[in-house]
């Protein structure tokens, strides 16, 4: 499945992102999510707009499925710099080509 990943607010050299993806099931509005599958990528810089392969294996049923995605890299200063999904992004029903997040940077 292909990720296209949307930094909000990403500005100057971010480089040696890693990305941490996982699908997750939120059936149950009180628990906390289970992850179905996941997957890391890394070695990649942050633009505005980066576009993923995940090789994600996805069930055939993706009712109640999201994707949560997680990115830390480095700025020009070597400091720490993480983005992340702030809100639920459900996976698409049928034939998955692909999904958009938007990720937010963490104060």
């Amino acid at each position: 499945m292909v990720i296209e990943l949307i930094f909000a607010g990403a500005s100057g050299n971010l480089t040696g992102a890693v990305a941490e993806i996982r699908i997750q099931d939120v059936m149950e509005a009180d628990a906390p999510a289970q992850t179905i599958v996941s997957r890391r990528i890394e070695g990649f810089s942050i633009a505005p707009r980066v576009v993923l392969d995940s090789d994600l294996e996805l069930p055939p049923d993706r009712d109640n499925l999201s994707i949560f995605v997680k990115v830390q890299a480095v700025d020009e200063s070597r400091r720490p710099v993480t983005f992340l999904t702030t809100t639920t992004t459900p996976l698409p029903v049928g034939p998955v080509e692909g999904a958009r997040v938007v990720l937010e940077p963490v104060a």
